[in-house]
């Protein structure tokens, strides 16, 4: 009796999670997702059409792992809207995708083997929430955030073909200590010394020694994962 208990709890967790369930609703539970029956006022849906466009994670879905809590997680097929920092699922590759209503509240999520995050953040004198990889797991994390920018069509002349409206990429990085909110870091000693200044002079130190130049992905991750260390 005990373990049902636990197993219903779980159920309506994940419901209340992946999307809000009216208080006549909350009988119903993940056998019926998992069957596709469709709900107008429990998920947002998206299409599916359009992975390619530039705009997305990943071109397909990728099988995942969706973790709510330590204890909880959902598996399904899922993949992000980087433009609108939306997380899409499918229990099934033949059904409608949805879109989970409450990203804040999930630990992480697995894509292709890649843990993402979605976290506060500061971009300048922007604040917002948003996905990120975790690059550098921590106290404090690396963290990647690709930003999609729509780019409008621009005609042909003299000079140009004609040049389709698409979608661009661009790859930022960031820090996140503990509770505070993200905050982006450039690729270069100066921005990295003055991000983890508490301990420049260990820094610098083991970038000189392991010459290391916070010029690259992995370099940056060197450095993340040493200051992890002599911080715990």
């Amino acid at each position: 009796m005990k373990k049902i208990k636990i197993i219903l709890l779980g159920i309506l967790l994940s419901a209340n999670v992946f999307g809000q369930f009216g208080a006549a609703n909350l009988g119903y539970d993940l056998t019926r997702l998992v069957d596709n029956v469709q709900f107008a006022n429990s998920f947002e849906l998206d299409s599916v059409a359009g992975f390619g466009s530039g705009k997305f994670q990943n071109k397909r879905w990728f099988l995942g792992l969706c973790k709510i809590n330590d204890t909880l997680q959902l598996e399904a097929f899922y993949n992000i809207d980087l433009y609108n920092d939306k997380l899409l699922y499918t229990l099934h590759l033949d059904s409608v995708s949805r879109t989970a209503s409450h990203p804040y509240t999930f630990k992480e999520v697995i894509i292709d083997k890649k843990v993402f995050q979605y976290l506060d953040y500061k971009d300048g004198i922007i604040s917002g929430k948003g996905f990120f990889e975790v690059l550098e797991n921590g106290n404090t994390k690396l963290l990647l955030r690709t930003e999609i920018i729509f780019v409008q069509a621009s005609p042909a002349d003299a000079y140009r073909e004609y040049i389709p409206a698409h979608f661009d990429k661009n790859y930022k990085y960031f820090i996140k200590k503990g509770a505070e909110p993200a905050f982006e870091i450039f690729r270069n000693k100066k921005t990295v010394l003055k991000a983890l200044s508490d301990k420049s002079y260990e820094i610098e130190k083991f970038m000189k020694e392991k010459k290391e130049n916070a010029r690259t992905e992995q370099s940056l991750k060197e450095i993340i994962k040493f200051y992890n260390k002599i911080t715990q």
